[in-house]
């Protein structure tokens, strides 16, 4: 069942009584009152061939001036049939009025013989315009139902003789309504069009124009363009306004003085053109469009204003649906003419449905032409895909507004200015260069909401040398999202996206991306997306909001997941560019359920180098397979991956640990990533002014898979807590060194599985984890470590305390199996303590390697069955170092530097105090109870937990209870 429309327009009861009045066989009548010249009918007969004419000469009117008067009792022309109005030269204006009371019904032709005159008809009962209908005029048409004519000097023209008139000499100036509600002008089928450069005007009640039948057949899909317009001024003017309230309507710009208006509805492939060509099909300069109206509905049709130079589509009222219908207007011509420009100001709602388009396109030198819209509400695109949307549209493709340039010159820019936005299934707003111009720009601003919802587009395209234009969007909620599958599926989803966007390829770059809103939701599967296909700069995506939440996917059956996410890539053979970059600037910032921020390079082999991600937010939080990154490591990519800055005052990474990842998301890490390939790794830097928290399997990882370099880790924090199976990284798996971890937090912890740790499984080197806190402590299988498991050495680890470390069924472990290991280095202010832990350096490779050196500097070192190893097996075993105030370790505590079958290192304990036996003179064994001593009374309230005391107190405080320790000597 199709949707009603919210403008709830039609076919008026005008339009099926002049359907019905104008049946093939109809006759005409022209008659004249008298009260201009003669009474009586108008005289026919058969001219050059043609039925019945009626001859109206300028003896029948009265003459003031340049302007001839006439006055009519009835004005219909029958099916072939004609009225010519004749007269000398020197008349500029032909004015007749219709005086009996009834509609006037035109299936014929009005004809004017008069060179450069202006033919008005005035019936304020009605005017229908049947399917024969035609014009045959030497200057410009106005059809109006006024109830006067108004001129330039103030003198009025009435409709009903019974009002005193004045013949003017002015020029026409306006059409006056006196009626409460004026009566409508209709058309059904009609074609009427003004010769070249001259104005076409209809102005009434209710506007009711219907044309030819568009089918909606695929097949079909283009038959619309080929449809003659109802309405015609080539390279002139149409205008069209509607009053329903008593008022005035200027003709020079349809002004209505606050009036109200009526509807208008042209249906059924009624067109409206302004068009010029030369006999050779060569555009000339294209016309004006101006309409004026309330609810204004234009269904399966077309209006196309194109040309060179472009001309203007004004329109103006409560209400605009585009239902299946196009505006289209273009710059054709070799000169430097602008394109025309497209105003629509509205009060109410603009309503575009079932593939409908406003298109300004520039195929020259010339600039595009501008598109400009302003209404509270807009809502763009079908509300549901089980409709005429796309393959039984009679347009053939989805919705859309677009500026586009082809040609050698800029394109036009939209501008677009709203309280409410929805773009929906399919329809999208764009820009787009496809030559050496650049594209325009887009600035959309909702005082409240846009939304972008199943496949809805705002974005900007660069394929040709030209810049990709701007887009700029402002709003206070923002929400993409792209929940309904059939909506992704309807599309092509190798192109489409939910969100906003832009493309960039060959030699261009793209513009920037901007959202400034104060809330932004990007959720299943929206997006907010930048792609770079050749070598140029990738466009720029920079986020303001107050919070900023990227979340979900959509799955396509046959497709694919569709991921959330914020991102600027490269992709393509041709991706040689630089990608653009992202900065957010948020208060609250949630990437969650597999959504994504990232900078990446993931096409073919290339040298393209991905962008960089900014991120200033007061909070952030990422869970749940969400992640932040900057990569270059698919397909080979030899390019270097951009780097990861976040200043926050929280960031949380909770992970995903034992959740079952979903069946076609191979996304299975949770936080912050710069992961490369040949190229070089990106930074992760990571401050916070507060806690950061890593937690059920989250991390803050930077790898290379290749011969590129690793990227560093870099966190600076008041608190770091790394959990739950957590991890802070950086790897590498190839010939590429691995980069370095660099922590410096108030307090560290690193528990329950946790690690920070450098890894090398290749040829590369390992990278070195360097911190330094108040206090670190290690629990719980919580590990620091840096470990090769391929030919590249182990990296180095460095602890610094300004106060202890605390290692409780923990380590820190340098390793290597088949390279040298990596050094330890911990220096405490006050206390190294390790219950049930190690900290380790080995080597499990040959005789040319060389175990790890350990080297410990606190005031004291305590050792509660835990092993501090620098061992080797067939290589050198590493040395121990350790310069303590005081050495105390249990007799299941080892301190270790050997070689199963190389040459042992060496352990080097300097502590002044190593064993306490020799420092403490034993008690007396006989041990006498001071509560023994009391009476037994006494005691058995002791026993009980009951009793009172009644004590007096010296001058130096109460004495200590017996059995208490005594308290110690201020220095």
């Amino acid at each position: 069942m199709k949707r009603q429309t919210r403008t709830r327009l039609g076919c008026s009861l005008l339009c099926a009584v002049a359907i019905s009045a104008l049946a093939p066989d109809a006759r005409g009548e022209v008659t004249l009152d008298g009260s201009l010249g003669p009474r009586g009918v108008v005289g026919g007969g058969s001219v050059n061939g043609n039925p019945t004419t009626y001859l109206i000469s300028d003896n029948l009117g009265t003459r003031a001036g340049n302007n001839l008067f006439h006055s009519f009792g009835a004005f219909n022309i029958g099916t072939g049939e004609s009225a010519t109005f004749t007269g000398p030269a020197g008349i500029q204006n032909v004015i007749g009025r219709v005086t009996g009371g009834t509609p006037s019904s035109i299936d014929g032709t009005i004809r004017s013989t008069i060179d450069g005159a202006n033919l008005f008809l005035l019936n304020p009962s009605g005017v229908l315009f049947g399917p024969n209908a035609g014009l045959d005029v030497k200057g410009s048409f106005h059809v109006s139902t006024a109830d006067y004519l108004k001129f330039s000097d103030g003198q009025v023209f009435y409709a009903n003789p019974a009002s005193t008139s004045v013949l003017s000499v002015a020029a026409p100036e306006a059409f006056g309504f006196l009626a409460p509600t004026p009566a409508g002008i209709s058309g059904n089928k009609a074609y009427l069009s003004v010769p070249e450069g001259q104005t076409l005007s209809v102005v009434g009640g209710e506007l009711t124009f219907q044309g030819y039948p568009v089918s909606t057949d695929p097949s079909a899909a283009n038959f619309v363009f080929y449809l003659p317009g109802v309405l015609s001024a080539p390279g002139g003017k149409v205008n069209l306004a509607s009053l329903s309230s008593p008022g005035e309507v200027r003709l020079a710009d349809l002004d209505t003085g606050g009036a109200k208006l009526g509807n208008i509805s042209f249906t059924d492939g009624a067109k409206i053109s302004v068009i010029d060509f030369t006999s050779a099909g060569v555009p000339l300069a294209a016309g004006t469009v101006v309409i004026r109206g309330g609810q204004i509905l234009l269904k399966d049709g077309g209006l196309d204003a194109y040309g060179d130079p472009g001309g203007v589509v004004d329109i103006r009222g409560n209400a605009l649906h585009l239902d299946d219908y196009y505006l289209y207007a273009a710059s054709f011509g070799a000169t430097d003419h602008p394109g025309t420009a497209f105003n629509i100001q509205l009060s109410d709602q603009l309503l575009m449905t079932h593939s409908s388009l406003i298109d300004s396109s520039n195929y020259g030198p010339g600039r595009g032409g501008d598109i400009r819209i302003a209404a509270p509400t807009l809502y763009l695109g079908d509300e549901t895909l089980d409709d005429r949307s796309y393959t039984g549209s009679a347009l053939g493709f989805f919705g859309y507004i677009s500026a586009t340039n082809t040609g050698s010159g800029n394109g036009g820019q939209i501008a677009i200015n709203t309280q409410n936005a929805t773009l929906r299934n399919g329809f999208m707003l764009t820009t787009a260069t496809y030559a050496d111009g650049s594209a325009g720009n887009i600035t959309l601003s909702a005082a409240d909401t846009l939304q972008l919802r199943d496949c809805g587009v705002i974005g900007s395209i660069a394929v040709g040398a030209g810049r990709g234009g701007d887009v700029n969007v402002a709003a206070k909620n923002v929400l993409i999202s792209s929940a309904n599958q059939g909506a992704v599926m309807a599309v092509d989803p190798n192109f489409l996206v939910t969100g906003i966007s832009a493309q960039t390829g060959a030699a261009s770059s793209g513009g920037t991306l901007k959202v400034d809103a104060g809330e932004i939701q990007i959720l299943d599967g929206g997006k907010i997306t930048t792609l770079l296909m050749g070598s140029g700069h990738g466009a720029d995506i920079d986020i303001n909001t107050g919070k900023l939440t990227v979340s979900g996917s959509v799955n396509v059956p046959g497709v694919d997941y569709f991921l959330s996410s914020v991102d600027a890539r490269l992709a393509g053979p041709d991706a040689t560019g630089t990608g653009g970059n992202v900065s957010i600037k948020a208060d609250t910032l949630n990437v969650t359920e597999a959504g994504s921020i990232r900078t990446a390079l993931d096409g073919a082999p290339s040298p393209g180098q991905a962008g960089n991600v900014t991120i200033n937010a007061g909070e952030i939080n990422i869970a749940s397979r969400g992640g932040i990154s900057a990569d270059s490591f698919k397909n080979q990519s030899s390019g270097d991956s951009g780097n990861l800055t976040l200043t926050t005052g929280t960031l949380s990474i909770t992970g995903a640990a034992g959740t079952p990842r979903p069946a076609g998301i191979d996304f299975d890490f949770t936080g912050l990533s710069t992961t490369t390939n040949a190229g070089r790794g990106g930074t992760i830097k990571v401050t916070a002014s507060g806690d950061v928290l890593l937690s059920a399997g989250g991390g803050i990882n930077a790898d290379t898979q290749g011969t590129g370099s690793g990227g560093a880790v870099n966190i600076q924090a008041s608190n770091l807590v790394v959990a739950g199976q957590s991890t802070v990284t950086a790897a590498t798996s190839a010939a590429g060194p691995a980069g370095d971890i660099t922590i410096s937090a108030g307090s560290v912890w690193v528990q329950q599985a946790g690690t920070i740790s450098t890894q090398s499984s290749g040829a590369g080197r390992g990278g070195s984890v360097e911190l330094h806190a108040a206090t670190v402590e290690l629990s719980d299988n919580g590990k620091i470590s840096s470990t090769s498991t391929g030919s590249g050495n182990a990296g180095n680890i460095g602890i610094t305390t300004d106060q202890s470390l605390v290692l409780r069924d923990a380590s820190i472990t340098t390793a290597a199996d088949q390279a040298d290991g990596g050094n330890i280095t911990i220096t405490t202010g006050n206390m190294l303590k390790m219950i049930d832990s190690k900290i380790t350096a080995s080597v499990g490779g040959g005789p040319q390697t060389t175990g790890g050196n350990i080297r410990i500097d606190p005031d004291f070192v305590v050792l509660k069955n835990s092993r501090i190893v620098a061992n080797a097996f067939e290589g050198r075993g590493g040395n121990i170092s350790i310069v303590a105030d005081t050495f105390l370790a249990d007799p299941s505590s080892v301190v270790d530097a050997s070689s199963a079958l190389g040459i042992n290192g060496t352990v080097d304990i300097q502590a002044p105090i190593s064993d306490l036996s020799g420092l403490l003179s034993p008690l007396n064994t006989d041990f006498v109870s001071a509560a023994a001593l009391l009476k037994e009374r006494c005691m058995a309230r002791i026993r009980e937990g009951k009793y009172s005391s009644f004590i007096v107190g010296g001058r130096d405080g109460l004495p200590v209870a017996p059995g208490n320790p005594l308290p110690a000597l201020a220095q």
